[in-house]
């Protein structure tokens, strides 16, 4: 999947479904969700915000941009960090490939 940003906007509201190897939602009841973030070149995440969690057992999330998310341009990955219950800790893959372009 690939998809395109506009540096300093904050729309559209990011939204994805969490899903196990087999393709089935995973059920973040009383999960955490994080969307990251980051420049290909970079190993820090440039975006780590928390996310709504709009139906737990099927896997649904969404996150907002804020300002200062999209400070910058060029070619990113990104992926949802799940922090479960008992702090086991999973990302999603593979990573998104994102391009933010100028404005």
């Amino acid at each position: 999947m690939t998809a395109i940003l506009v540096s300093s906007d904050t729309a559209p509201t990011i939204t994805g479904i969490i899903s196990d190897s087999a393709g089935s939602p995973v059920d973040l009841t009383a999960s955490t969700v994080y969307f990251q973030m980051r420049l290909v070149k970079d190993k820090r995440w440039k975006v780590n915000g928390l996310c709504t969690i709009t139906d737990a057992p099927a896997g649904a999330v969404s996150y907002d941009l804020t300002a200062d998310d999209l400070d910058f341009a060029g070619a990113c990955l990104a992926r949802y960090l799940v922090i479960y219950s008992d702090s086991r800790r999973q990302h999603t893959t593979p990573a998104i490939e994102v391009t933010v372009e100028v404005q």
